[in-house]
C-alpha cells in the first residue's frame, strides 16, 4: 500500500528502490522521489513515495493482510508516534533509506488524509 511522506531537507542518496524499514526490519520500498515548486506559496518540497507491503507489520498479534487493515494499522501507529525519516543503512553507505519508528513523546497527530495517506516526518 502507498504512503506520502515529505521529507525536510537534503534526500541525497534516497533512490527508486531504496528499502523502507522498520529498526532494520525491511517493510516496504521506495516507489517516486521528485521535487515539487509551488509557485503560489514559493514552497519547495520533496515528496516520497513508499510501499509497505500488507502483512510485514504484527499489530496487537494481527497481521493485517489487507489494504484496509494496514492502513488501519498505520493510523494506529502514527497516533502513536510513528514517523518517518531518513536513514543511511551503515557508515559507510553512502545510500538512504525511510526509517519508520515511533517516536517518544511525539506531536499528537493522525495519519494525513490525501492520497495516498501520509506518515508524518521528523528531521
Amino acid at each position: 500500500m502507498r504512503f506520502l511522506v515529505r521529507v525536510g531537507g537534503s534526500v541525497e542518496g534516497l533512490a527508486v528502490g531504496a528499502p523502507v524499514t522498520m529498526r532494520g526490519y525491511r517493510v516496504g520500498t521506495v516507489r517516486e522521489v521528485a521535487v515539487t515548486f509551488d509557485t503560489g506559496t514559493g514552497r519547495l518540497d520533496v515528496p516520497v513515495v513508499i510501499d509497505i507491503v500488507p502483512g510485514s507489520l504484527i499489530i496487537d498479534g494481527q497481521r493485517p493482510e489487507t489494504a484496509d487493515g494496514l492502513l488501519d494499522a498505520v493510523a494506529t501507529l502514527v497516533r502513536r508516534g510513528l514517523r518517518a525519516q531518513l536513514a543511511s543503512p551503515s557508515l559507510l553507505a553512502a545510500s538512504r533509506e525511510v526509517a519508520l519508528d515511533l517516536v517518544p513523546d511525539a506531536t499528537p497527530t493522525g495519519l494525513g488524509d490525501g492520497t495516498p495517506p501520509e506518515i508524518p516526518s521528523q528531521p
